[in-house]
C-alpha cells in the first residue's frame, strides 16, 4: 500500500513537471508536425540522459549539479544549442513550402539527449524535486526504485506521444500551412529559451569575476543577445513575408519588436547596474 501511493505521488509530481513549457515541448511538437514518432524517440533520448542521472543523484553527485560553476557552463552549452536550433527551424519553415529546399536533418533521439543534458533546471529538479523522490524509492527498496524509474520516464513518454501525435494528426489535417506555422512559433519558443539560459548563465558568471571583466562580460552578453535577436527577428519577417503575405508580416514584426524591446531593456538594465 506505501508503495502504491508513493507511486500515485511520482505520477502526480512528474506529470507536473513534464507538461511545463520547455525546450523539449517545443522541440516535440516542431518534430511532431513532420514525424509520427518524434515525441516517442525523444523520450528516448531524454531517458538515456535521465535513467543514469538517478542513479548518480542516488549515489551522492547531485551536489555538483548545484554547484554554480556547473549550471553556468550547462546555461551557456545548453543556451546555444537552443539557439542554434531555433535557427535550423526557422529555415525548415520556409523549406516546407519550397519543394527543392532540403530541411535541416533532426534526429528526434539526439534532441532528446542534448535537450535533456544541456538544461540546468531539468538537472536541478533532480537534484532538489527528483532526490527527494529517488531517495524515498531507495528506502522502499531496489524493487521500488525501479518501479519509480519507469513509472517516471513512462509520464514523459506518454506526454511527448500525445504531443507528437496531435501534432502529426494537426499539420496533416490542416496541411503544410499548419506545419509553417508550428516551426515557426516553436523556433521562437526555442529561441526565447536559449536566451533565457544565456542571459541567467551570465547573470551567475558575473560575481565570480573581477569588477573590470565583470562589466565586459555584461555588456557583450548584452551586445550580442541583441544583435542574435536583431538577426533572429529579420530571418522571422522574412520567412513571415514570403510565407503569409506582409499583412501578416508586420504583425509578426510588431510582437517580435515588443519581445526584443524588453529583451534589449532586460539586458542594458542589468549591464548599467553591474
Amino acid at each position: 500500500m506505501e508503495l502504491l501511493i508513493f507511486l500515485i505521488q511520482v505520477v502526480v509530481i512528474s506529470l507536473s513537471g513534464v507538461m511545463a513549457p520547455g525546450p523539449i515541448t517545443a522541440t516535440t511538437i516542431a518534430t511532431g508536425a513532420r514525424s509520427r514518432w518524434a515525441g516517442p524517440l525523444i523520450a528516448v533520448g531524454h531517458g538515456i540522459v535521465e535513467f543514469p542521472l538517478m542513479i548518480v543523484i542516488v549515489l551522492g553527485m547531485d551536489k555538483i549539479f548545484k554547484l554554480t560553476h556547473t549550471r553556468i557552463i550547462i546555461g551557456l552549452a545548453g543556451g546555444a544549442f537552443l539557439l542554434l536550433m531555433a535557427f535550423q527551424m526557422l529555415a525548415g519553415a520556409r523549406a516546407a513550402q519550397d519543394p527543392a529546399a532540403k530541411p535541416a536533418k533532426r534526429t528526434p533521439l539526439l534532441a532528446g539527449v542534448v535537450l535533456s543534458a544541456g538544461n540546468p533546471y531539468f538537472l536541478l529538479w533532480w537534484a532538489t524535486v527528483g532526490l527527494t523522490l529517488a531517495t524515498t524509492a531507495k528506502g522502499l527498496g531496489i524493487w521500488a526504485f525501479a518501479l519509480f524509474a519507469i513509472v517516471h520516464w513512462l509520464c514523459d513518454l506518454i506526454w511527448l506521444e500525445a504531443l507528437s501525435w496531435a501534432s502529426f494528426k494537426g499539420s496533416t489535417l490542416l496541411g503544410p500551412r499548419c506545419q509553417q506555422i508550428v516551426l515557426l512559433v516553436c523556433s521562437a519558443a526555442l529561441f526565447s529559451f536559449g536566451v533565457y539560459f544565456i542571459y541567467n548563465a551570465t547573470g551567475s558568471l558575473a560575481p565570480l569575476v573581477a569588477p573590470g571583466v565583470r562589466q565586459i562580460v555584461t555588456w557583450a552578453c548584452a551586445v550580442g543577445l541583441c544583435g542574435l535577436g536583431l538577426f533572429f527577428v529579420y530571418k522571422t519577417i522574412t520567412a513571415v513575408s514570403t510565407l503569409f503575405g506582409p499583412r501578416i508580416a508586420r504583425l509578426a514584426l510588431l510582437v517580435c519588436a515588443s519581445g526584443l524591446s524588453v529583451l534589449a531593456i532586460a539586458l542594458i538594465f542589468r549591464a548599467v547596474l553591474t
